[in-house]
Formats: structure tokens, C-alpha cells, sequence
């Protein structure tokens, strides 16, 4: 009689554990479908997050390069007629008012009209800028990265265009300067339900964070694992640790050559 309570009692805790591990395995399959189907979701916004970014940039882009092209545009380049040159830029500027400022440089660097015109800046060498230094690497259209202007010493990124004159060679280069409070009023209406996007420069620098805001923030995130993982020009999903933030966030990250910017979304 006692073997045989043994032998009930061994069974009915066999059968428990196989209940038990079942129902693990269960919530284990679960809960790893749920994580994929989130990754899945944020890889998609990502995705659009970018597109409409990258959509935006590349308008202003056309502009640019539409304007560079004009012939009467490029002859008061050429002869640095600034007088000339200031009728372009003002419509240029009342076109697109978000541009806080719009500039025309020499192949040098040299700054030598503005609109909004800053005349004490007018021959200043800016070769030192990394807007110049992108541009002028290969002659090809550049995001610089975030950098503190000199007019209103306000947090911005510039979008530079190589102008060429009609034999190819490199008469100027006329930028567009972005302040980052323009950038995130444009951003700031994009909600992602139960996380959040933020988007970094080049070097990491925070182009946009809900939270995170002005220059004592731009460097926080700059060795946070998912914006190495961009700044190597990847693209992705993954779980993975913000130690800044004392989390650990599923996220998609997309990466924009073209801007030279990352596009994190997380949950």
C-alpha cells in the first residue's frame, strides 16, 4: 500500500512538472513572439520616422541644388556681386522662413553675404567649420554636424551645396543653417505608444530628444550601444541597455547616410 502511494505521488508530481515546464515554455514563446512583434512595429516607424525625415532634408536639398544651377545666381557668385546674389537668397529665405539663415561662401570659406544679412561676419574665414570641411572634402551636398553659430550662438546644423560654374569648376557654396528648436517643433508631434524616437547627428550629438534638451545634453547619448551601432552605419533591431537612462529598451535604429543621422525608436 505505501510503494503504491509512492509510485501515485511520483506520478502526480511528474505530471505537474511537465505541467509546470509546459506552461513556462508557453510563456517563454510568448513572451519572445511579443518582443518580436514589438521589434517588428519600431522597425516599421523607424522606417517612416526616417523616410519623412530624410524626405524633408532632401526637399531642401533640391532647393538648394535648384538654386545653385541658376545662371544668373551663378554669375554674382562668380563675381562675388553680393548685391546681386542678396536678391536670391531673400527669396530663397521668404520661400522657406524655418531656415533661419541662408549664406553664400567662398571655395575658401570665406563667408561674404548672408540673409539675414550679418555684415560684421563678412569675410570671416569658416574653414574650421565641419559644414566646410564636409563640403569641401569631395565637392558633394553635406549635413554638418550640430554646431553653436556665431549669430544668436544658437544650437543648428547647416546644409552646404557646392556651386560650379559652367566648366565644373567650384565658384562658391551656398548653405541653409537649421537651428535644432526648428527641427524639434517639426518632430516633437510624433508619438510612439509606450516609448519614444530620438535622432543623433554624426558623432552621436542628439539632433532631437523628447527630454533631453540643449547643449549640456547633446553629448548624453553619444556611447549609449544603440547609437555606436549607428554611428558604425548600421541598421537594425535589438534589445539593448541605455545605461544613461538605467534601461533596457527594444529598439530599431536606421541609419542616413545621405544626412549623415541615426533614428533610434524604442519601447
Amino acid at each position: 500500500m505505501l510503494h503504491g502511494s509512492r509510485w501515485f505521488y511520483a506520478v502526480v508530481a511528474t505530471l505537474l512538472l511537465v505541467v509546470f515546464v509546459g506552461v513556462a515554455l508557453f510563456f517563454v514563446r510568448a513572451a519572445d513572439v511579443e518582443e518580436r512583434e514589438y521589434l517588428a512595429q519600431n522597425d516599421a516607424i523607424a522606417r517612416s520616422v526616417a523616410a519623412s525625415i530624410e524626405a524633408r532634408e532632401q526637399g531642401y536639398l533640391d532647393v538648394l541644388r535648384s538654386y545653385a544651377g541658376r545662371f544668373r545666381f551663378r554669375e554674382s557668385v562668380k563675381h562675388l556681386d553680393a548685391k546681386e546674389a542678396l536678391v536670391h537668397l531673400r527669396q530663397l529665405h521668404q520661400m522657406f522662413p524655418e531656415l533661419d539663415r541662408v549664406f553664400l561662401a567662398d571655395p575658401a570659406g570665406n563667408v561674404w553675404v548672408t540673409e539675414p544679412e550679418t555684415p560684421e561676419i563678412y569675410g570671416r574665414s569658416y574653414a574650421f567649420r565641419d559644414w566646410y570641411r564636409g563640403v569641401s572634402a569631395s565637392w558633394q551636398p553635406y549635413m554638418s554636424e550640430i554646431y553653436e553659430t556665431d549669430i544668436g550662438h544658437a544650437s543648428a546644423v547647416a546644409l552646404a551645396m557646392p556651386i560650379h560654374d559652367g566648366d565644373g569648376r567650384v565658384i562658391g557654396i551656398l548653405a541653409s543653417v537649421q537651428s535644432l528648436d526648428v527641427l524639434r517643433r517639426w518632430l516633437l508631434p510624433i508619438q510612439i505608444p509606450g516609448g519614444d524616437v530620438f535622432v543623433v547627428d554624426r558623432k552621436g550629438q542628439l539632433v532631437f530628444h523628447r527630454t533631453r534638451v540643449g547643449v549640456q545634453h547633446l553629448a548624453d547619448y553619444v556611447n549609449v550601444p544603440v547609437v555606436r551601432r549607428l554611428l558604425e552605419g548600421r541598421d537594425g533591431m535589438a534589445e539593448l541597455a541605455n545605461p544613461v537612462d538605467g534601461e533596457v529598451n527594444l529598439s530599431a535604429y536606421r541609419w542616413l547616410p545621405s544626412l549623415g543621422w541615426g533614428v533610434v525608436v524604442h519601447r
